[in-house]
């Protein structure tokens, strides 16, 4: 029920996203760039998509869609980055660069590995990722996010030590140390902040690295 009326949550949030004050390159479009790519992803711009190639710019409200072999890794203003894998989709609702930084993203199926650089360091700045299950709040670090292990689920783990919050209507988790997960069933407390073997590290690793990476 809730994953089928995530997609009309996002049109709302992406008709009420702010454009950004100051975008890529001084551009006031351009919030990020297409750092590198693997098959044929799409974007959405406007309701018409389009396919990218290394180099080409995103902007706020562009939705960017990825299929069974592809993956993309934009690269934000900021240095941040964001790898998509396969079968994912990814709305660049908020984001300005300009002091306090704001982010507001939406991952609503897939899998997603986010590296902050120096977003958050500026008092009042915000980086947020929202999913069917829960809202994902980085304090710093690099991690990953998605339902690889179950459709039904979203599983949320730190790849190195920093600070991060899982939160639901009925609460939430905090990840603070390096390979440490949680995993989010709807309708329940996000679960206890375990910590996860090699081979489903790996295996988190895999589903958005790129073939550059290997």
């Amino acid at each position: 029920m809730l994953r089928a009326l995530y997609p009309l949550l996002l049109l709302f949030l992406t008709a009420c996203a702010e454009l950004p004050g100051q975008g890529l390159f001084g551009e006031a479009s351009g919030i990020g760039v297409v750092e590198a790519m693997t098959g044929d992803p799409l974007v959405f711009r406007g309701n018409s998509p389009f396919r990218v190639e290394v180099g080409v710019l995103v902007e706020v409200r562009d939705i960017v869609r990825t299929g069974e072999a592809d993956a993309i890794r934009l690269r934000l203003a900021d240095g941040s980055r964001l790898a998509l894998g396969a079968n994912a989709e990814l709305v660049l609702l908020e984001y300005s660069n300009d002091a306090p930084k704001q982010a507001r993203l939406s991952l609503s199926q897939g899998s997603m590995r986010v590296l902050i650089k120096d977003f958050l360091r500026r008092e009042g700045s915000s980086f947020v990722i929202l999913s069917p299950l829960a809202r994902v709040e980085p304090a710093s670090g690099d991690f990953w996010m998605g339902d690889l292990f179950a459709d039904d689920q979203l599983d949320v783990v730190l790849l190195t030590p920093g600070e991060l919050e899982i939160a639901n209507a009925f609460g939430r988790a905090l990840l603070m140390e390096e390979k440490q997960g949680t995993t989010v069933i709807f309708g329940r407390v996000p679960g206890e902040p375990e910590a996860w073997p090699e081979e489903e590290i790996e295996s988190v690793l895999e589903s958005t690295r790129l073939p550059e990476e290997e």
